[in-house]
């Protein structure tokens, strides 16, 4: 006998229901009932039924399922909350097919679920759970500590479940050194560990995504762990704030400290290591100097650890014949004293901005290679050097005096070119220079050139290439218009940036000087001051 499918409306909700009709009208009349269950009646045959909250109630629910005989699917919408208990009760009463919320683990949570349990999550399990827990849309907490509060998730896990769910909490614990933390945790106490137990606190601490403050020491500043336990720790934690304490040459030093002086210490190549172990638990410090009574340590060795450590001014003192200087030294000057042969140091002056080597005359200066490692050089005078080379002024691109007069080696000016702000320049003397082009996009203010033997020619057009340039073709060396304006007082009229300079270089004093910092009545900073010391020490 043929039938035909009838889908029924529920009444609350305009749900549907499948039934069926005898497809003749010769066959004895079939009485279908209606079941009411709690908020909607559908007919006793139904096959197909989806329900929302609205529809029905459980406990009416659960007295009609016996008589919904033919029900092969049973759909609950995203709104309907059942417990656990009520969804097995709702599975065991009916044969059909029931489609509701979201299995996980061979338990059926409600798609309105704001907390859940994972206890034995792991690693190898976590992609099995992605797309059950993104249909979980509801979900707000998400519990990982398993039997005996362990957690069986590793750090990338849990970065990767809170890239994929941002709105989701994740809630544990780890324990760190006999304590429990919460990922909220900040700071994290590992005074009481040995070196045994760190890497197995570190794997933890990797678990706390808001660790930012880590303490080494015990409230009397002690601690079992060594400077090599304490290094693995801020390897490990780069941006967090880390306090540990240890010894350097006589002195505390803390893993904070932003300043580190040294102003009277005996060192050898042999401190090399403990240097560079300090400065690996320094990673706050910005200068760390290393003042010596003499010369003890190598220049080369010292210059590599300040190369290692770029983030730290690494300071030290150095020696041109028998003066000596700090390498963060902006100002100095040292006359008569400096030769190829003793030059060599102030090549790790990296910190000068004003340099005065002039009048180290009769052939014993030839050498420039030096200048290229003063980045910031703004200042520098050089006349009487027998110098020939320009090339490393090439690096001081903050270069804004020049002096070269009377130094009658120089045949090349091209690499000034190369110096665009350049804006005071003297090259009295050099006889050997006959063109001037090199300087033609030089922004030249003032420019000297006495003494010289420029061809005429070539000296109109530089003026037309720099019209609003003082020149001065001959004269006084230093006269106007080189450090002086021009006027009857002329050499009492100082113009500004020559007038900064002498104050920086002492040249109102009119003593001879000879250099050493230390006993600068000054202060520290000015190299060329006379040291009774040395200056007995020389005319000797």
């Amino acid at each position: 006998m043929l039938a035909c499918v009838l889908l029924i409306c529920c009444c609350a909700c305009g749900k549907t229901a499948t039934t069926t009709e005898p497809a003749t009208t010769t066959a004895a009349p079939t009485t279908v009932l209606n079941v009411n269950l709690g908020g909607t009646e559908v007919p006793e045959d139904v096959r197909e039924l989806e329900l929302g909250p609205q529809d029905f109630t459980y406990e009416s629910l659960m007295l009609s399922l016996p008589r919904l005989r033919k029900l092969e699917r049973l759909s609950f919408t995203d709104e309907v909350e059942l417990t656990t208990e009520q969804f097995e009760a709702i599975r065991g009463a009916t044969k059909a097919e029931i489609n509701y919320g979201v299995e996980i683990a061979g338990t059926v949570y409600s798609p309105r679920t704001r907390e859940l349990s994972l206890t034995g999550l792991t690693s190898e399990t976590l992609p099995a759970y992605l797309e059950p827990l993104s249909r979980l849309r509801h979900l707000e907490t998400l519990h990982l500590n398993g039997e005996e509060d362990a957690l069986l998730l590793g750090a990338e896990d849990l970065d990767f479940l809170r890239q994929t769910f941002p709105e989701l909490t994740l809630d544990y614990t780890v324990e760190i050194g006999g304590v429990r933390y919460e990922p909220a945790a900040e700071k994290v106490d590992l005074s009481m560990l040995s070196g045994e137990e760190l890497p197995a606190a570190l794997e933890s601490m990797r678990l706390l995504p808001e660790l930012s403050k880590i303490t080494l020491m015990d409230a009397e500043d002690t601690t079992r762990l060594s400077m090599s336990d304490a290094k693995l720790v801020l390897d490990a934690f780069p941006e967090a704030k880390i306090y540990y304490k240890f010894e350097l040459f006589g002195k505390t030093l803390c893993t904070l400290d932003e300043r580190v002086e040294y102003d009277s210490v005996t060192l050898t190549d042999a401190d090399e290591p403990a240097i560079r172990a300090a400065l690996d638990l320094l990673p706050k410090c910005t200068y760390f100097k290393l003042d010596e009574d003499h010369y003890g340590i190598s220049n080369e060795i010292m210059a590599s650890i300040r190369d290692d450590y770029p983030n730290t001014k690494v300071v030290w003192r150095v020696w041109v014949h028998y003066l000596n200087m700090l390498t963060d030294e902006e100002i100095l000057r040292i006359s008569h004293v400096v030769t190829d042969e003793n030059c060599g140091p102030l090549k790790y002056c990296t910190g000068a901005v004003y340099v005065d080597l002039g009048h180290n005359e009769q052939g014993q200066l030839t050498d420039t290679s030096y200048l290229a490692y003063m980045p910031n050089l703004e200042c520098l005078i050089l006349s009487g050097a027998s110098i020939t080379d320009l090339s490393p002024l090439v690096n001081c691109q903050k270069l804004t005096w020049l002096e070269l007069g009377y130094c009658g080696t120089i045949t090349d000016l091209s690499p000034l070119s190369q110096i665009p702000d350049l804006k005071y320049l003297n090259i009295s003397g050099e006889f050997q220079i006959r063109d001037l082009s090199a300087l033609d996009n030089v922004k030249l203010e003032r420019f000297m050139a006495a003494e010289c033997r420029i061809p005429y020619a070539e000296q109109k057009r530089f003026e037309e290439v720099h019209p609003d340039c003082l020149v001065g073709w001959s004269g006084f060396l230093y006269g106007y218009p080189w450090r002086y304006n021009e006027g009857a007082n002329a050499l009492y009229n100082a113009f500004d940036y020559y007038n900064e300079m002498r104050t920086l270089f002492c040249y109102y004093d009119g003593d001879t000087y000879w250099g050493n910092t230390k006993n600068s009545p000054y202060g520290d900073g000015y190299i060329a001051l006379r040291d009774p010391e040395f200056a007995a020490s020389r005319e000797t």
